[in-house]
């Protein structure tokens, strides 16, 4: 994770579940609002990705995806790219403002 030395403190990581499927959540501290000064930025390395989420804020990025079923879910303000996606089937869920696209071709919104 880049972001303020300051900021760093008050974000944690989750895993959810064990087994297969698990979730790895990235979020703030309960009770804590943050507001860094600079651009913060996550990279996580995966085997197997089947799901984006992105809450509040935020633009996630995913490089190549090739999975037989892929579920996005957006909630307020994210702008999610996935780039060259490869899937038989695909699940879009936007709630908010928030908006996804594959590659460069137009976003999809709520509506």
């Amino acid at each position: 994770m880049r972001t303020d030395d300051d900021i760093l403190p008050l974000v944690q990581t989750v895993i959810e579940a064990s087994g297969d499927p698990r979730t790895l959540r990235i979020q703030h501290r309960p009770g804590e609002s943050l507001q860094p000064g600079t651009k913060a930025g996550v990279s996580v390395d995966v085997v197997k990705l089947n799901a984006l989420a992105g809450a509040g804020s935020g633009n996630p990025t995913r490089e190549p995806t090739d999975t037989p079923a892929f579920a996005l879910s957006i909630a307020g303000l994210p702008d999610i790219r996935l780039r060259q996606l490869d899937a038989e089937h695909l699940n879009v869920n936007i709630a908010g403002s928030g908006s996804g696209r594959d590659g460069d071709n137009p976003p999809h919104e709520p509506g």
